[in-house]
């Protein structure tokens, strides 16, 4: 393969990358906050839905759900199926770039939380769309997403802002100087 043709094929890629996974992010930080909206806690930390949220209420809100679960979806099988495919093409010149070894540890070791939290989100996408089940069917899924991994979006959406600080400065380069 010709130098040219590397260099087109990893700017294409990284390009994808960072325009789906900015998609995917910026839609995490939406869901995070829309669903996290809808509960509340009591003063021994317990997390209960709002007295706002019950069987009447759900259908106005499973309609606001279904754009920000679709892109969610979307957005993040796209992101992770072209880092493992950069992550085959950039297979050689990983021990040379240590900030890149680390984003994609980091990226690789939330996607079984994440697959398990989409599952879930899948499920209720698929109810807000199809309007399969009843709302006790989605009331329980909605809880179930808050309580079953409570904290873990949001430390995948801080664990991913931290690769994007490793691709800014590139730290544990050995490749000598980087010249922009």
């Amino acid at each position: 393969m010709t130098k040219v043709k590397s260099e087109v094929i990893n700017k294409f890629l990284q390009s994808i990358i960072l325009l789906s996974g900015s998609v995917w992010l910026g839609s995490q930080i939406t869901k995070v906050l829309t669903i996290y909206y809808f509960f509340q806690t009591d003063e021994f930390g317990n997390i209960f839905l709002r007295s706002e949220v019950n069987s009447d209420t759900i259908h106005l809100i499973s309609y606001q759900f279904a754009p920000i679960f679709s892109i969610t979806l979307i957005s993040y099988t796209v992101f992770i199926l072209f880092v493992i495919i950069y992550s085959f093409f950039i297979r050689k010149s990983i021990k040379q770039l240590g900030w890149l070894f680390i984003s994609i540890m980091i990226i690789f070791l939330c996607v079984p939380i994440e697959i398990y939290l989409m599952k879930i989100d899948f499920k209720l996408f698929e109810y807000s769309f199809y309007r399969t089940g009843d709302s006790a069917t989605f009331l329980s899924l909605f809880s179930n997403r808050v309580q079953s991994l409570s904290s873990f979006p949001i430390i995948s959406i801080i664990l991913h802002f931290i690769v994007i600080f490793l691709i800014i400065f590139k730290p544990l380069d050995k490749r000598g100087k980087i010249e922009n």
